[in-house]
């Protein structure tokens, strides 16, 4: 370190060299007069060193020269500002968040209703990382909706093979799922002629359900003259209607689809109604069958 003359200058550069101070150090004098250098080292604790002359170069220093509070002040000053860390980025993360706060938006408002600030903010982000990964608010729409699709692709092969256990599986399914119902109504509202959102996996899946209802009705569980296309869609409004007209069921029942009771009661209802489909006509009546 070359020293200056003026006691100001050096005396910042005295400061500058000595923060670092960690080991043996040597700084040249550069021509620097003793009496202005000497009260610096003095000042900085390092009265030990000796005599300065006036034909000196060199000041050399030792970690052992200086006083203990003094380097460990400057040791500790020496150190850089630790950096508050960054969390790294997770894609799936981020996505799953936007597709969580769309779900509620959709299912809530709609298409039309949507909007896309709303989302950004209830997911924690900005529009233009949800334009990014999704396009624009119609193909987020499409998204939310074919996940949940796919989700229920498997509804009739996940359910009991006893017709009563099926339907009441079937609800308590929509009641904890009653977003999947709401987004099937507003894109009724939105659809136009022609097919609907994946439409050959949605056949796949109906066609599986109506061999399904088939088997039943060979298996004597189900009566054989019903079509079962029609008593599939029966099936759909059994479970699904009360929970996607909720006016029309408290005015029917008195009971909101939300309240416990009004479940229990369906529960036990969609059962009874089993029972009776199953025993046909006659036999509910309580004449036996031929």
């Amino acid at each position: 370190m070359v020293f200056p003359h003026t006691p100001t200058h050096c005396g910042a550069y005295w400061r500058q060299a000595t923060r670092g101070l960690a080991a043996d150090a040597t700084w040249r004098a550069g021509g620097a007069r003793p009496a202005l250098v000497g009260p610096l080292l003095q000042e900085a604790g390092l009265a030990g060193v000796g005599a300065l002359t006036g034909s000196i170069q060199t000041v050399t220093l030792t970690v052992a020269d200086m006083p203990t509070a003094a380097l460990a002040s400057r040791s500790t000053a020496s150190r850089p500002t630790a950096r508050r860390a960054v969390p790294a980025r997770d894609p799936q993360r981020t996505q799953d968040r936007i597709l969580s706060a769309a779900l509620e938006e959709f299912a809530a408002e709609g298409f039309a209703g949507a909007r896309v600030a709303r989302i950004a903010r209830r997911a924690r982000i900005n529009k233009r990382m949800l334009y990014h990964y999704f396009g624009n608010k119609e193909g987020l729409f499409h998204e939310i909706l074919d996940r949940k699709l796919r989700e229920r692709a498997s509804w009739v092969t996940e359910a009991p093979t006893a017709l009563g256990e099926s339907l009441v599986a079937w609800f308590q399914m929509a009641c904890e799922d009653q977003e999947f119902i709401r987004l099937l109504q507003w894109e009724a509202l939105r659809a136009e002629p022609g097919p609907v959102q994946r439409e050959p996996e949605r056949r796949a899946s109906i066609l599986r359900a109506i061999g399904d209802l088939r088997e039943r009705q060979r298996a004597g569980l189900l009566p054989e003259g019903l079509d079962a296309g029609h008593l599939l869609l029966a099936i759909l409004g059994l479970v699904a209607y009360p929970l996607a007209f909720p006016q029309v069921t408290r005015l029917v029942t008195g009971r909101s689809p939300s309240d416990p009771a009004f479940r229990r009661q369906r529960a036990a209802f969609l059962r009874a109604f089993s029972d009776a489909l199953g025993r046909g006509p006659v036999e509910a009546a309580g004449r036996p069958r031929p």
